[in-house]
């Protein structure tokens, strides 16, 4: 195992009003296999990444991405970029490294922020690597219902009724049409490749090879032939070719195996190849329990603009670890380590802003944070507006820390019950209705 700097890794000490404060330059990562990084074009992904962040290092490991442990527990990142081959990257790289990335520290959290750089190809590879230009989600189809209350503009066709179809146009109110297409197939293909859509979520029937629109009902799908994706319609038997060039984001919260790269016809890599698909997150397995994939959607639809889409996968990750710690089952166990999200994780994605049940802020105090919740609906301040999924809803509320604080303490507010740690704030929701709530929280103090 080796590491790699780019620049020199700094300690800086502060001493603030009689206090000493320890700042470090925690690094963006980019972990490689010794193997892949040994292939030129992989190399170059590295590079790519490496070259977009001014902070990144490179980690190269032997073999398993276990054998990286050590190398993220001394560099103590930020967020991790993953680099693999698609012959190297199935379920179980996915869950070595949901291990790795709860081990860098002593609790049982999530440590940072992770994705997989990979493709069909490494140029493909390097071109999502290299991109970017923030992404503001405006427009955005399903198949499943989703709060489109939440959304400037979006729409869904129903898995489970067959022909109802609900949308809004910005700045428009909601249609509700039982009379639409009885095969989505064919308009969700047509508005994909319009490049219009900014984020896709999907749910129904799935395998690495296929998307089936209707769940209780027949329709179309999607496939994925010859590296090739498109949609199938279920009566003209007529295919449809995907060949969308906006970037977008992607959500399959509800398909088994969407987000499992097992070779190189694996439906993830046409989506990233064909609909420009620049970060997804999906199962590598069959979807039982469904926490971990559906929670996804409590941060980033429930909340739109508060969280990135790695964010929200994260939170969602959080509020998993945090459940198991207090009402452990075999769901969340399931759960613990397969969902694979895709893409570079500091890439921002985000859904426009748009007030949702409860306004949190985070506001910077001279030794330490505060932590402010303020509930905008009254009574429902804290409930969903759709919980359609599977284990939705009461996601406790999540503030990530602007810095790496030691040894924080709650200094207010510890009969709300926060959990702190050197990353993040979490409060489960409050179960008594009040007109805020505040935390604070104070960095360790060194005394001389």
């Amino acid at each position: 195992m080796k590491i790699n700097m780019r620049s020199d890794f700094l300690l800086a000490l502060v001493v603030v009003a009689g206090m000493c404060l320890t700042l470090r330059a925690d690094p963006y990562l980019v972990a490689v296999s010794e193997a892949d990084y040994a292939q030129p074009g992989w190399k170059k992904v590295c590079d790519t990444l490496l070259a977009k962040h001014a902070d990144a290092k490179l980690l190269t490991y032997p073999g398993s991405v276990t054998n990286a442990l050590q190398g993220l527990q001394k560099a103590d990142p930020r967020a991790v970029a993953f680099v693999a081959t698609p012959q190297n990257c199935g379920k179980q790289f996915v869950r070595e490294i949901h291990l790795v990335m709860r081990a860098i520290d002593p609790d049982v959290y999530t440590d940072a922020p992770w994705g997989i750089l990979t493709g069909l190809t490494p140029e493909e590879a390097c071109t999502r690597a290299a991109y970017a230009t923030p992404l503001v989600v405006t427009n955005t189809l399903a198949n499943t219902a989703i709060p489109l209350e939440n959304l400037l503009a979006g729409e869904w066709y129903d898995e489970l009724q067959q022909s109802l179809h609900v949308s809004k146009q910005r700045g428009g109110g909601i249609v509700r049409d039982t009379q639409a297409e009885k095969d989505p197939a064919g308009p969700l293909a047509r508005k994909i490749n319009s490049n219009t859509v900014d984020l896709i979520v999907g749910s129904g029937h799935a395998t690495e090879r296929d998307w089936q629109i209707g769940y209780r009902y027949a329709a179309g799908s999607f496939c994925c032939d010859n590296n090739q994706l498109h949609a199938l319609t279920y009566s003209e038997i007529k295919q449809i070719p995907i060949l969308s060039t906006n970037p977008k984001i992607y959500l399959p919260c509800g398909n088994c195996l969407m987000g499992h790269v097992n070779g190189t016809q694996a439906m993830a890599l046409a989506w990233m190849r064909d609909a420009n698909v620049l970060q997804m997150a999906g199962y590598t397995v069959p979807t039982w329990f469904g926490y971990a994939g559906w929670g996804i959607l409590d941060y980033l639809l429930e909340m739109p603009g508060r969280y990135t889409f790695a964010e929200a996968f994260m939170a969602s990750q959080l509020a998993l670890d945090y459940l198991l710690l207090k009402k452990p089952s075999r769901g969340l166990q399931f759960d613990q380590t397969v969902v694979a999200f895709y893409g570079d994780p500091l890439w921002e994605a985000r859904m426009a802003s748009v007030l949702s049940g409860y306004e949190q802020t985070l506001t910077k105090t001279k030794d330490g944070y505060t932590l402010t919740v303020k509930p905008l609906r009254g009574e429902t301040s804290f409930k969903l507006l759709s919980y359609n999924g599977s284990e939705r809803g009461n996601r406790p509320i999540i503030a990530f820390l602007p810095e790496r604080l030691k040894n924080p303490r709650v200094a207010e507010g510890s009969e709300l019950n926060p959990i702190v740690t050197s990353r993040f704030i979490l409060l489960p929701l409050p179960t008594e209705m009040k007109a805020s709530y505040t935390v604070r929280i104070e960095r360790e103090v060194l005394k001389f």
